[in-house]
């Protein structure tokens, strides 16, 4: 399965460098980055409100080779570092936000208190690979519309122009 995924994730790099607001998509492969898996990362372009560049990272979990299914992974990095004016107001906020919406969650990165978009999708390792290629890409570009569509809200919240309360108003019209 590894080589296989290695191939699916060389593809979707020559795909996403394609896209219009996509640049150097590339693969890593588990030996370079000294990780358990191949990782595609690009520099995606004007994301959300705020027209932030952002790192997107997609890879396969590891599951070992017996697996029926493979889970892809999408992740981005909105802010990699930050420090919000009031943490519990910002955590409460990414938590208010999750339940909304559709697929995915946003995140607190441990390390460097940064905010990511996790979104991971299963695809069955018996489809053939343009129907694996597709979900790939259908996850990715997911990813990019939620984060995009909520990006902006998060921001006010970390800066502190807005409580978790009035951005749930903003974001449900109330």
């Amino acid at each position: 399965m590894g080589e296989k995924n290695r191939e699916l994730l060389t593809t979707l790099a020559n795909e996403l460098n394609n896209a219009e607001d996509i640049e150097d998509a590339s693969l890593f492969t588990a030996e370079e980055l000294e990780a358990q898996t191949d990782i595609v990362r690009c520099l995606i372009k004007e994301t959300g409100a705020d027209l932030i560049d952002t790192l997107g990272e997609c890879f396969f979990l590891p599951l070992g080779n017996d697996a029926d299914v493979s889970y892809f992974t999408t992740i981005i990095t909105i802010i990699d570092e930050m420090e919000p004016d009031d943490a519990t107001q910002f955590a409460e906020a990414v938590a208010r936000i999750n339940f909304f919406i559709p697929a995915g969650t946003f995140a607190i990165d441990e390390e460097e208190s940064g905010l990511v978009f996790k979104y991971a999708v299963p695809i069955m390792n018996d489809a053939s690979d343009e129907e694996k290629l597709k979900y790939m890409l259908t996850a990715f570009n997911a990813s990019l519309g939620i984060v995009d569509k909520y990006e902006g809200y998060l921001m006010l919240v970390a800066t502190g122009e807005l409580d978790p309360e009035k951005m749930m108003d903003l974001i449900l019209g109330r």
